[in-house]
């Protein structure tokens, strides 16, 4: 959550701003659970994205599994973080930033088409 909150700080100027979009980001967008303390909606993405991998990529799935590696291993830091960890915020400040930056703000910003109240409900 850390890293996302940042983020959102960098792409921001006002506090305010970033810390309703934050609410709004965890409470509307995210799948339920993502951050929960059993992480159990995070967990449920790292199966979907191991079942992808193995249909798409199935070089890549033989690989981790000849030597050992779970595939969330490398990717589940990344998707908690909304892949802030893992890409600058000149490539699009992990899924924040440049173009989806707009999608975020349509979903979640209190001043766009479809604010977030106080509560963090949609309105």
């Amino acid at each position: 959550m850390n890293l996302v909150a940042a983020t959102l700080l960098l792409i921001y100027e006002d506090e305010e701003r970033a810390y309703w979009t934050f609410v709004c980001l965890i409470r509307n967008l995210l799948p339920q659970e993502w951050f929960t303390r059993t992480l159990q909606g995070s967990m449920a993405e790292q199966a979907v994205l191991a079942e992808l991998v193995a249909e798409h990529l199935p070089k890549i799935d033989r690989h981790f599994s000849e030597i050992g590696l779970d595939l969330s291993a490398v990717t589940f830091g990344w998707m908690l973080s909304l892949f802030t960890s893992c890409l600058p915020i000149e490539v699009g400040g992990g899924t924040l930033g440049s173009q989806s930056k707009s999608i975020v703000l349509m979903l979640c910003d209190p001043s766009a088409h479809r604010p977030c109240s106080a509560s963090g409900i949609v309105s």
